[in-house]
């Protein structure tokens, strides 16, 4: 079933934003003007388990899981790729709460992330909360969508072991 969820948290309850979060995340492609948010919860294929990380120094991530969510495989072209689906109550997503400290930035961060997976036509970015591996819950950008195809959910929620299989 992936990376078991910390002993304080319980798949069954989501964790919903702030709405000052939400206000502040962008689902239209324009640049998040707030500060608050400073954390991008990757859960494919940026994952830094499955791919080098990539903006290089100052980038720290800590295990974390997305309660409410599915993951799910989708066929996009012959390639399959990992899609959040939000507001799936009872299941949990795995990846990483994605940090930058110093000189850089979680706009910069997402601009990395944005320019390596990112199709505006297919996700959209939002304000969630995910729990760390030590319990703390954190405010992170996601990417996600809604509207695709269900048939291909990842069992576990975890996309490192879902390509093991």
């Amino acid at each position: 079933m992936g990376q078991p969820l910390p002993d304080n948290v319980s798949s069954s309850s989501p964790l919903p934003a702030s709405a000052e979060a939400k206000q502040a995340a962008s689902c239209n492609g324009d640049t998040p003007t707030s500060s608050s948010v400073q954390h991008v919860f990757v859960y494919g294929n940026s994952r830094p388990d499955i791919s080098p990380p990539f903006i290089g120094d100052g980038v720290r991530s800590s295990l974390a899981w997305l309660l409410g969510g599915r993951l799910y495989s989708c066929n996009s072209g012959g390639v399959h790729r990992p899609v959040l689906r939000l507001d799936e109550a009872g299941h949990a997503v795995c990846g990483y709460a994605v940090s930058v400290s110093g000189s850089g930035s979680v706009i910069r961060l997402l601009d990395a992330l944005e320019r390596r997976e990112h199709s505006p036509d297919f996700y959209e970015r939002e304000v969630v909360e995910v729990v760390t591996e030590g319990g703390q819950r954190v405010q992170s950008y996601v990417y996600h969508c809604q509207e695709i195809d269900r048939s291909h959910p990842v069992q576990g929620g975890d996309w490192l072991q879902h390509l093991n299989q």
